[in-house]
């Protein structure tokens, strides 16, 4: 009998303190959507990306160029000469592989950029969400933008027009 009274007595005070927990959820999207230095560096990282999808995209239209011409003429070719202008080609495709990977791998350019760009607003809002958070006494804010298997959400609980005005 003991046992459940403190059972009872545990499970009701669970239910209370989870009952006293506030929850919400914002859109970041939607934020980001209304700061204009997220605008601009998004803008600026497309110019960029633009650039040097350009650049690769050059690189290729020049190396088939070079295979298609070495198509014509390779009947023409001694054994040698065939496999010193397949040797450059191929040394201009790997070329250009190393070019994508200095701009758009994991290490690269654009990541870099990005980083550099839009890790300020990214902790601008990362710390308006905390705060108001804090402030208004929410144990959990969950990002539907970040999250893609929400199937209902309330909008009573969007928090993110509050958020919106905590950054202006």
């Amino acid at each position: 009998m003991k046992r459940v009274i403190i059972f009872t007595t545990a499970l009701l005070f669970a239910f209370g303190v989870a009952n006293a927990q506030k929850v919400g959820y914002v859109n970041s999207e939607t934020i980001l959507s209304q700061i204009p230095a997220f605008t601009a560096a998004q803008q600026e990282l497309d110019k960029l990306n633009q650039l040097y999808s350009d650049l690769i995209e050059e690189e290729l239209t020049k190396v088939e160029a070079q295979f298609k011409n070495y198509q014509q003429l390779k009947n023409q070719m001694t054994p040698q000469q065939r496999e010193a202008k397949e040797n450059e080609i191929i040394s201009a495709e790997k070329v250009i592989q190393e070019r994508q990977k200095v701009y758009f791998g994991d290490e690269g350019i654009m990541v870099k950029k990005s980083e550099e760009l839009l890790k300020p607003v990214m902790d601008k809002l990362q710390t308006a969400i905390d705060n108001y958070a804090k402030n208004n006494g929410y144990m959990i804010i969950i990002d539907v933008a970040s999250i893609s298997g929400i199937v209902y959400k309330d909008p009573a609980y969007d928090l993110s027009a509050e958020i919106i005005k905590n950054l202006k």
